[in-house]
């Protein structure tokens, strides 16, 4: 495997430069810049435009498609997303270079999509462009699937790409998306671990909303419309949905035991809930592995500070972990503040199912522990934020959530924030990943 880094890292700070911000409305779409990396692609990796089959899907997403001869096994899937969210204006002096410029400064690109996830992109392109020029032949079949608005929602590109692979009858072996990186410190413990999502939670933002008098506000009522409303949302902060350990977290605190000192793991119960909620009961991350969270946002009510509201409204948004539903979520708002209150759902999507930890898993970790040996362990985890792959729980048993990329808690805040890169060393560490994925998948 000769990786040519340099070029390689050309080839991202290019893409980089493309300004590809998408919209959850079609219609408000500027597929130019689609258009430009659809073009970009051809360009830069010709063995995969001549062997794959390519095709456009809803004016901007990209299915490729490499048909083998006789396939061994279902279908491998790296998946993708073109679009990047834009830069904040108020931040914009706040970056070291231009957002879109793509600079590569000491050995690190620079722009928005670095790591968010045209490094992906990038590096499964790379990888698989090396294999063709080796004279790699594929004896399973290989897709590519690039979304263009997984930034908001997804439902316009990879939603489109899923509803044509079910017309078709395909099912998927495993996908590999974005998700969890390579982290050094997990819980607190010291050396690298590999965090890969097996599922994702659901969410809802829900609008409670209160009628009161209106009026002037020199002669209130005892509550107001807003306060009532702020009084259901403290009463929700303050009674949580109940923790829920799922195989997840179980599988996951039995790969980090071996690592955890030992008067934690000795004494460490994860059959007994009650011991697992006094533990996280400080640690929000853990928290929000566990259950379902919500989260107070925005508030609304009079035009004015001395006009009473004659309506008046909280929006809460809620993370729903695996095990809870929609339902249930509903349930809970209405045992807590009582059915006085409207409850409008503005958005709302169910957790993804938990993807099988079997054979298909162990592979993926075996990779990942071949292109890092210096990894203490692989682990399975709840995506607490929402990807394009959810899309596939239909069609796949296997749908992994991981960027093999090294990115510490400090790092990771440049995503969707300032400053966002990528060193060469972690495009060369993803590229790779892949590249020894398509050398695995079948032996």
């Amino acid at each position: 495997m000769n990786i040519k880094i340099e070029e390689a890292a050309q080839h991202l700070s290019e893409v980089i430069q493309i300004k590809s911000l998408s919209s959850r409305i079609y219609e408000e779409i500027d597929f130019e810049p689609f258009l430009k990396i659809h073009q970009w692609l051809k360009d830069t990796y010709p063995l995969i435009h001549q062997q794959a089959n390519i095709e456009v899907i809803n004016t901007g997403a990209l299915l490729y498609t490499f048909k083998a001869k006789a396939p061994k096994k279902l279908p491998l899937l790296f998946m993708a997303h073109m679009d990047v969210v834009p830069v904040d204006e108020k931040t914009a002096d706040q970056w070291k270079f231009d957002a879109f410029s793509g600079t590569i400064d000491n050995r690190i690109i620079y722009g928005r999509g670095a790591k968010d996830m045209k490094n992906q992109m990038v590096a499964f392109f790379e990888a698989t462009e090396l294999a063709l020029k080796e004279g790699k032949e594929f004896d399973y079949d290989l897709y590519f699937c690039l979304g263009y608005d997984e930034e908001n929602g997804g439902l316009n590109g990879m939603a489109k790409i899923v509803e044509h692979l079910k017309q078709q009858e395909i099912k998927i072996g495993t996908v590999i998306d974005e998700g969890g990186t390579i982290n050094n410190g997990i819980m607190g413990i010291p050396g690298e671990f590999a965090l890969i999502g097996v599922s994702e939670k659901g969410f809802a933002n829900v609008k409670i909303t209160a009628k009161g008098i209106g009026g002037h506000s020199s002669m209130p009522p005892i509550h107001t419309a807003l306060g009532k409303v702020c009084k259901a949302a403290s009463l929700l902060e303050e009674h949580q949905m109940p923790i829920v350990v799922s195989d997840v977290f179980k599988e996951m605190m039995n790969t980090l035991k071996p690592f955890l000192p030992s008067e934690i793991s000795s004494s460490l119960d994860i059959e007994d809930s009650r011991k697992i909620e006094a533990m996280i009961a400080n640690m929000s991350s853990a928290n929000a592995l566990l259950r379902t969270t919500t989260a107070v946002t925005m508030a609304q009510g009079a035009p004015a500070p001395n006009v009473l509201p004659s309506v008046a409204s909280v929006m809460v948004n809620f993370r729903i972990i695996p095990g809870d539903s929609i339902d249930s979520l509903v349930s809970h708002i209405r045992e807590v503040i009582g059915d006085e209150f409207e409850l409008e759902f503005q958005q709302r999507s169910e957790p993804s199912k938990i993807s099988l930890m079997d054979e298909e898993y162990q592979l993926l970790q075996q990779t990942i522990k071949e292109v890092c040996p210096e990894l203490k362990a692989a682990v399975p985890f709840v995506m607490v934020g929402a990807t394009d792959s959810k899309y596939f729980d239909d069609i796949c048993d296997h749908i992994y959530k991981f960027g093999p990329f090294k990115c510490s808690d400090e790092e990771l805040k440049t995503v969707h924030g300032v400053n966002e890169f990528l060193r060469f060393e972690d495009l060369e560490l993803g590229i790779r990943f892949f590249y020894q994925m398509l050398h695995n998948y079948v032996k």
